[in-house]
């Protein structure tokens, strides 16, 4: 009987296994221990295994190689200098700009075609009606190293019909009266067709074949030589440029004793300059009106 009951206990107990949260005799449960030190074991491994990870993946900050980035830092230093370097470079060009634009208007100066006028001597001429007059001697001149090109003037003389400076119509002439274009070499000069004003008008009478001071000479102050000259000069991008001239005769000087009609020398004429029209380029005030006249001929 004993071995049958315990033979029944046995399949008992194979059939109903002890559960692992039941209470033991000693009345502690056995599960949660179990659960709780396998909790700390694994939260031990996993922060070794993060330490470990930490350790092993310093060259990968964010999880992006460090060779990345370098060139990431790199590419940063090179753009922050290029920037620099780029405002520095504009800074630098817009120096030199303005001292080649310096060395430019500097050479211009120095070497440019600069056109005067001056009165270089008067002719006594007999006309065909034995009448004599005078051929007063203009001459351009550039005093510049490099050619005077497309060089347009025109220039008159009044003598007693007007007794004050030329208007500002008169002094400008008429377009028909220009002279074609024409080119002064460096350093030369042009001497230009004499105006001729008739003795009578400048000396007061004709003196016939002798030429000798009177006691009854007036001479005129009101006889006026004037004009201008437009041109330009070789350099590139320039303006036109004007030179006008304007003179008064201040005085004739006749020899004391008889003289050939042909020898005019002993004869001094005395000029003075304008109150106006001695000037260049925009001191003078008609610059605009006078280069305008110039390039509508053309």
């Amino acid at each position: 009987m004993n071995k049958k009951h315990r033979k029944q206990n046995q399949q008992q107990a194979k059939r109903n296994p002890p559960q692992a949260d039941s209470p033991t005799n000693s009345g502690t449960e056995v599960g949660p221990k179990l659960n709780a030190d396998s909790s700390d074991k694994t939260a031990g491994e996993s922060n070794r295994k993060e330490a470990v990870t930490l350790k092993s993946d310093w060259h990968r900050p964010l999880g992006i190689p460090i060779t990345e980035w370098l060139v990431a830092f790199f590419t940063l230093v090179i753009m922050a200098s290029s920037i620099v370097y780029t405002v520095y470079a504009k800074k630098q060009w817009r120096v030199m700009r303005q001292s080649n634009e310096i060395n430019r208007e500097a050479l211009e100066s120095v070497q440019r075609a600069f056109v005067t006028g001056r009165i270089t001597g008067q002719v006594r001429t007999t006309n065909m009606d034995s009448t004599h007059a005078w051929e007063i001697d203009i001459t351009l001149e550039n005093s510049g190293t490099t050619p005077a090109i497309d060089t347009v003037t025109y220039y008159n003389s009044k003598a007693k019909t007007i007794t004050e400076e030329p208007t500002e119509e008169l002094f400008k002439g008429v377009d028909t009266a220009f002279s074609p274009a024409f080119t002064i070499a460096p350093k030369g000069t042009q001497e230009l067709v004499p105006p001729v004003t008739g003795e009578d008008l400048i000396l007061g009478r004709d003196f016939g074949n002798v030429i000798r001071e009177s006691t009854n000479f007036i001479p005129q102050p009101n006889m006026f030589v004037w004009g201008w000259v437009v041109y330009r000069d070789v350099f590139p991008q320039t303006e036109q440029h004007l030179t006008e001239f304007c003179w008064r005769l201040r005085s004739v000087d006749l020899p004391a004793s008889p003289v050939s009609p042909k020898n005019s020398d002993p004869v001094r004429f005395s000029w003075v300059g304008c109150k106006q029209h001695h000037c260049t380029d925009h001191d003078c005030k008609d610059y605009d009106t006078i280069t305008a006249m110039v390039r509508d001929r053309k």
